[in-house]
């Protein structure tokens, strides 16, 4: 995820605009609409209608975690061998443990208590024991299983020309993204091998663009926005209909690889050169993503550190909130750093 070459700084930019897009999805839905909570979506109804809608239109961290996954295919697909797991076990363990220790002390010092009893001692094990594979970071899982399919993957589509890769593609794309959603056990994994094959193809059959084509996908992504924001809306605005959810759910689901490529072929035909400051930032994403993703610190960041709830009733405080959020992360993230050498795949 991270890394210690002199990448071009168009694919780090990009890396640094999915983890954003992560951020304000992990604001939305856990700091404002308290998803998977008993008090789910009640903060957000006190919100105007602008307000609501503002909220809904910052439902991109499945598009983030698309390009995410994308980023590992473009770097990735055209390897031999497995790239090694070494340095991001390491990074998950550390900040695995530093979850437990910010548990701990948010439960002894700040009084905050995430769930039930029963409820932090699962998360406690599940953190200790099994930070890779457990339901903690479901990106980690999936991105580890990944990484280990990969030469496998790499090896079968070298053998495909350009119809026989985009066939691949498109398979994939209907019968694991979109139908996977109805309810797959796989569709993580499956979700994660067909933004890794996407990402492949830029890398494998990217041409130099025309202005009129970069032009097209720039007013495509401000579409491709406003579109999602309204269905995401919906979603939330039907909290009770579940039929009408999945409509607006799987709908949804068909944009976000149309973003995805949009935003990917953006951003790989930006000619930037070398940034060390862009590289620098870029390289704490990984980071960032496994400190305010984990339950608790979850929680306790956006509950009670930055008090999202009163910004958001309030309305205002949006912005601040997520950049308080990202920064926190970027604190823990450089002590980490002074560890671990991280390194991207």
């Amino acid at each position: 995820m991270n890394t210690t070459k002199q990448r071009s700084s168009n694919i780090e930019l990009l890396r640094i605009v999915s983890m954003l897009m992560i951020i304000t999805s992990h604001y939305a839905n856990f700091a404002v609409m308290h998803v998977g909570q008993e008090n789910a979506y009640e903060t957000w109804t006190t919100g105007s209608a602008a307000l609501k809608f503002l909220t809904s239109s910052c439902i991109l961290g499945q598009i983030g975690v698309g390009i995410f996954f994308a980023i590992t295919g473009y770097f990735t697909v055209d390897r031999k061998d497995t790239p090694s797991l070494k340095k991001i076990i390491s990074e998950v363990l550390f900040y695995a443990s530093l979850s437990v220790v910010i548990m701990i002390f948010g439960i002894t010092v700040c009084g905050y208590a995430y769930g039930s009893k029963s409820n932090l001692i699962l998360v406690i094990l599940q953190t200790i024991c099994v930070p890779l594979t457990g339901s903690l970071w479901w990106f980690v899982t999936a991105y580890v299983a990944l990484i280990l399919f990969s030469k496998s993957i790499n090896s079968f589509v070298s053998s495909l020309n350009r119809n026989g890769y985009i066939t691949v593609i498109v398979t994939i794309g209907i019968f694991g993204l979109l139908l996977g959603e109805l309810g797959s056990a796989l569709h993580d994994l499956e979700k994660a091998v067909f933004f890794y094959l996407l990402g492949g193809y830029f890398k494998l059959y990217n041409k130099a663009p025309k202005k009129s084509k970069l032009l097209l996908s720039g007013v495509a992504v401000i579409v491709l926005l406003l579109l999602n924001g309204v269905l995401e809306y919906n979603i939330f605005s039907n909290s009770g209909a579940v039929i009408l959810r999945k409509f607006f759910s799987m709908t949804s689901i068909i944009i976000e690889p149309l973003l995805v490529s949009a935003l990917f072929y953006l951003f790989v035909n930006l000619k930037i050169g070398v940034n060390t400051f862009v590289n620098k930032v870029a390289s704490y994403t990984f980071g960032i993503y496994l400190f305010h993703e984990a339950p608790y610190t979850r929680g306790l960041l956006w509950n009670r550190l930055v008090n999202a709830d009163s910004y958001y009733v309030a309305g205002g405080g949006y912005i601040l909130s997520i950049f308080c959020g990202s920064n926190r992360g970027s604190v823990f993230n450089r002590s980490c750093n002074r560890h671990i050498k991280a390194k991207a795949y």
